[in-house]
């Protein structure tokens, strides 16, 4: 997953964004189908929460709607992939400022 959250994150405007950011809309997919089928071992979960973490630290790609290119939406598919993980009964209540403090 590292390579693709972190493809091209030192780069400016790039295409790479897109892969960025539909990868974690990819896993807010994931941990939304754990909901109801409760497949990921807890220090999966535990690990792509903080592999998100570290991804908002260095996204600073934060466009919405590319031209010619289409939506980029780096902070609301990773805010998805949040709200998932915020939903999921097995992480820990005090990860959430983790998660709030990241996304702020």
């Amino acid at each position: 997953m590292d390579h693709l959250l972190l493809n091209g994150i030192e780069e400016e405007e790039s295409d790479e964004v897109f892969t960025r950011s539909f990868t974690t809309l990819l896993v807010a997919l994931i941990v939304a189908r754990d909901l109801k089928d409760n497949f990921l071992a807890q220090d999966s979960i535990e690990e792509g929460q903080t592999k998100l973490l570290a991804y908002v630290k260095a996204e600073m790609d934060i466009r919405g709607f590319v031209v010619g290119k289409g939506w980029a939406h780096s902070v609301a598919h990773v805010s998805d992939a949040m709200d998932e993980l915020v939903k999921n009964p097995t992480i820990k209540k005090t990860a959430y400022d983790d998660r709030l403090h990241a996304l702020w």
